[in-house]
């Protein structure tokens, strides 16, 4: 559609491609098209698409517009799905192919809703995908769009913040199918989300130390994933593959039943293919999930990051420093100034470099180091890296490594408390009950919450006197301790103290 908002009568050549103008393919075109003042047209050619399956670009290219230098209102381009009339999609969703980042989110917390969408048909498909809180479809909580090809699966996500405590109906729908589906009777399906409570949830699976996995090019090997069972036994526990990034990813561990307190290490074979195109390093990442009870019982969702690399010892100092998350120099500092960083630096190191901490095998081999720690962090719930470090006198790669196998075991867990601490919790410790390290800004912030009860993000940036950001940011992170929740009025966003709503 052209458009002309001028008061002057107009002529433009429009053009039609394949592809970009002067590279793709010409399809048509349309000389001295007339366009009235304040009015419009719709130039139209007609295109055979007999043998032209599959996805393209169409552009219009708008020329020799008189009178000379006058503004034209325009779209460039389009991007189009043509399929053979005889062939359909089939998309299709159920409700185990719904999951979460968390099963038992706090109120507040960030979560990822994820949504595999599968393609039963015959011919490849784009459509969106929308989730929403409850089965009424009212609530929406977000939507994606999705390219699902012949036969395969194709993962859809958004990140949410539950604001109400109960039992939530996430309800996954898939609509605009394009080309048009033979039937949409299995386009949409909802999975029960629990916010808030006390409680964990039954399965929970967790990586250890870091969820990337290098892998030299063209190999393959086993990756172990611990499965944690809280509350009730769960039956035939199986983990589900919800998305392999074009790997061959092969469940090993046969179906198995948990009790309360038990834990397995379940086995997954993943084999990487070469490297393409002189690639030095590639990642794909890998979604997975437990499921028991004949589908009545499902963990959280994680995913694992495959770092196909090229051979060479010489990478593994690399490997190191991307799993900081931040390359070259940045990564330098991250390590040097940051417990996250020293703690994942230095365990890779010693796990792919054992002659790291060959060097103090002596201590390394000690398990009374092990319980040492493990006993200064029940007495100390929430102690950082460097606190223990300096506490206990051990060096960065014997505390790292400690760690790591303390971690990977499921005797603690840790989380960074904003860029420079790391903090470690015994397993077991409720969420609520974390003490957290506030800052001095953080304990302003919440103490102006608590005597405004619903104040607004753009107030509390008047009172402090602070960007906007700053703010922003220092609210997510008390969001995060389940110090204060955000209720929303329209577009107005409300800040009030959790810790009031539970005394």
């Amino acid at each position: 559609m052209l458009v002309n908002k001028g008061n002057t009568h107009i002529t433009a050549d429009v053009k039609f491609y394949d592809g970009e103008p002067n590279i793709g393919q010409l399809i048509g075109a349309i000389f001295n098209v007339s366009i009235g003042a304040n009015g419009h047209a719709f130039p139209s050619i007609r295109w055979d698409t007999k043998e032209v399956y599959g996805e393209h670009e169409l552009w219009a290219e708008i020329s020799n517009i008189s009178p000379k230098d006058y503004s034209l209102e325009y779209e460039t381009f389009r991007s189009i799905l043509i399929s053979n009339a005889s062939e359909k999609p089939e998309l299709y969703l159920s409700q185990e192919d719904i999951s979460f980042s968390t099963q038992n989110p706090q109120v507040g917390e960030e979560i990822t809703i994820y949504a595999v969408i599968h393609n039963l048909g015959n011919t490849s498909a784009k459509a969106f995908v929308d989730f929403y809180d409850g089965k009424n479809l009212t609530n929406l909580i977000g939507t994606t769009k999705v390219f699902v090809d012949v036969k395969d699966i194709a993962v859809a996500s958004v990140t949410w913040n539950a604001v109400n405590k109960g039992k939530h109906f996430i309800t996954v729908k898939v609509r605009d199918c394009f080309p048009s589906e033979k039937t949409e009777e299995n386009n949409k399906n909802s999975n029960v989300l629990q916010v808030g409570g006390n409680s964990k949830p039954s399965l929970v699976i967790t990586l250890g130390l870091s969820n990337i996995a290098p892998f030299e090019e063209n190999t393959e090997r086993t990756i172990p994933i611990n499965i944690f069972c809280y509350q009730q036994a769960v039956k035939n526990i199986h983990l589900v593959i919800l998305e392999n990034n074009g790997l061959e990813v092969t469940v090993v561990t046969p179906d198995f039943t948990l009790y309360p307190g038990q834990k397995k290490e379940y086995l997954i074979n993943i084999k990487v293919p070469t490297l393409e195109n002189n690639k030095k390093i590639e990642s794909k990442a890998v979604l997975v999930q437990a499921v028991g009870d004949a589908g009545a019982v499902w963990s959280n969702t994680e995913q694992i990051d495959i770092l196909i690399h090229e051979p060479g010892l010489y990478f593994i100092f690399n490997v190191a420093l991307i799993l900081t998350g931040i390359g070259s120099l940045l990564a330098f500092l991250f390590v040097v100034l940051t417990e996250t960083g020293k703690y994942k630096f230095f365990s890779m190191l010693s796990l792919l470099i054992p002659s790291f901490v060959r060097v103090k095998k002596d201590k390394i081999l000690d398990t009374s180091a092990r319980e040492e720690i493990f006993e200064y962090i029940t007495k100390n719930p929430g102690c950082h890296y460097s606190e223990i470090m300096h506490a206990l006198g051990m060096k960065n790669g014997v505390l790292s490594y400690h760690l790591y196998v303390l971690e990977k075991e499921g005797l603690i867990f840790s989380h960074r408390e904003g860029l420079k601490y790391r903090l470690f919790y015994p397993i077991g410790t409720e969420s609520r009950n974390i003490v957290s390290r506030m800052t001095k800004l953080q304990k302003s912030i919440l103490g102006a919450i608590k005597k405004n009860p619903g104040i607004t993000q753009k107030e509390l940036v008047k009172i402090f006197g602070k960007r906007q950001q700053t703010i922003s940011y220092n609210i997510k992170i008390l969001k995060r301790m389940g110090k204060i929740r955000m209720v929303k009025e329209g577009r107005i966003r409300r800040y009030y103290s959790d810790e009031d709503r539970r005394e």
